[in-house]
């Protein structure tokens, strides 16, 4: 697999894509600290 970064050319080409969960992606590219995501809550009820 060649690095976006490195070939932007081949950024669509089939045979240079790899599908990957979050967690393998943050692995393969060295980002394997603990991130919390804050989850988005919609509250539908009005509250005082």
């Amino acid at each position: 697999m060649k690095e976006l970064r490195d070939r932007p050319d081949l950024a669509y080409t089939l045979s240079n894509l790899e599908t990957l969960c979050i967690q393998c992606h943050n692995k393969e590219h060295g980002k394997e600290k603990n991130i919390v995501k804050k989850r988005c809550t919609i509250v539908d009820e009005e509250r005082w």
